[in-house]
């Protein structure tokens, strides 16, 4: 009984001085409630206009400070997690590197996910999970994957259970349009965004990318800055064999940089 009384004490304590710090260091944006702690931030959960939102793109900073993070174990039994029903495609950026266990179990209409990292296995792994982190299975059914495509290559070398391999195979796609940073020795292995559409129309223009003592121009279809894409009315062309599947091609769409003196 004494054993008992002093566990629930714990939890009390956890409770009043864990939510208490989370609290005091939660922003909230438009969309989001962010918590910041230790120079990273954390997207915790959504506003009420973020619920409304049927496509997100997550933000790769907040003040400065690099999201890394999505989802949080407030304290024993308890969690931030995404909760909408309007809600249907999520860009992840590369900044990401994880993805709290039933992040978004409560958005039931979410079909896409869009990630950018090249740390996609740990970013991925608890989207493979029940609530008590046990089940080797889908936790969101009929959710497509999006990888950079050189990363989806990759996906069959994972060590993982055959069943975890159906599902990655099952799931997991390699996105369709990319948006490169276009210098050397760039992060993330040079992506900076990607999207997918699966029909021919215009796509979305990510938030400018950042460089070190550089000032981001453009984005252009070539490396060398030959044809500056036009996002108002440029379209990507989607073609379909005889029986209306998607014939994949990957659109690359490279950065242009100006020195800042």
């Amino acid at each position: 009984m004494k054993r008992k009384v002093i566990a629930v004490l714990i939890l009390i304590i956890l409770f009043i001085f864990g939510g208490c710090g989370v609290r005091d260091n939660t922003h909230t944006t438009d969309f989001y409630k962010i918590y910041v702690h230790k120079n990273t931030a954390t997207i915790l959960e959504l506003t009420d206009k973020g619920k409304e939102q049927e496509v997100l793109i997550i933000p790769s900073e907040f003040k400065g400070n690099p999201v890394k993070k999505i989802g949080m174990v407030l304290y024993y039994g308890s969690s931030a997690r995404f909760k909408s029903e309007k809600l249907k495609k999520i860009y992840i950026p590369e900044t990401v590197n994880l993805i709290n266990h039933g992040s978004f179990i409560f958005c039931n209409n979410l079909k896409e996910l869009v990630v950018s990292s090249n740390n996609f296995e740990n970013v991925l792994k608890n989207l493979y999970l029940d609530s008590l982190g046990i089940d080797d299975k889908m936790a969101i059914e009929g959710l497509k994957i999006y990888l950079p495509n050189n990363y989806y290559q990759n996906v069959q070398d994972i060590e993982r259970s055959e069943t975890f391999k159906e599902l990655y195979k099952n799931t997991i796609n390699p996105a369709n349009i990319s948006f490169n940073y276009n210098y050397q020795d760039s992060p993330n292995e040079g992506y900076y965004f990607i999207d997918n559409i699966s029909d021919t129309g215009k796509i979305t223009k990510p938030d400018n990318p950042k460089r070190e003592g550089y000032a981001f121009v453009s984005w252009y279809l070539e490396p060398e800055f030959k044809n500056e894409w036009d996002f108002e009315n440029d379209e990507i062309v989607i073609e379909k064999d005889g029986e209306g599947n998607l014939i994949y091609s990957e659109t690359i769409l490279y950065a242009r940089w100006a020195k800042i003196d």
